[in-house]
């Protein structure tokens, strides 16, 4: 799972914003997320959880915010972007925590990590068979 953080989904109106660190109110990707959970705890008890466009303030370089993220573990953890899947909204709300949604957008990182997890997957495959 991909989210991305940048501000390309913001608006001047918060009431109409894709992202708010306010988990009492509900956004397009909380609702999402809640969803994605029901869904996928019937098959994987964690998922991969990455984002995108964001600057990474906390823990990130020693000379402050580092330049935005094209690909970033939404756990802030790089060596662990496992998420539980029932924990995925928890874990989104800490991640806005983390981040300062930012721009520009370079999707082909996430794509790239889409491939590789997918070649991987289906060289295991054929390997057990």
């Amino acid at each position: 799972m991909a989210i991305d953080f940048s501000l390309s989904n913001m608006t001047f109106d918060e009431r109409k914003s894709l992202h708010t660190t306010k988990q009492e109110r509900i956004s397009e990707y909380s609702n999402l997320l809640k969803f994605v959970s029901k869904t996928f705890i019937k098959v994987a008890p964690a998922t991969l959880y990455y984002g995108f466009g964001a600057k990474l303030i906390k823990g990130q370089g020693e000379d402050g915010p580092c330049k935005t993220s094209d690909l970033f573990a939404g756990t802030c953890d790089l060596m662990n972007p496992l998420v539980p899947t029932i924990n995925l909204e928890s874990q989104y709300y800490k991640t806005l925590q983390q981040v300062e949604l930012n721009a520009p957008v370079h999707i082909s990182k996430i794509l790239h990590k889409a491939i590789e997890f997918s070649q991987k997957a289906e060289q295991k495959f054929w390997e057990e068979i």
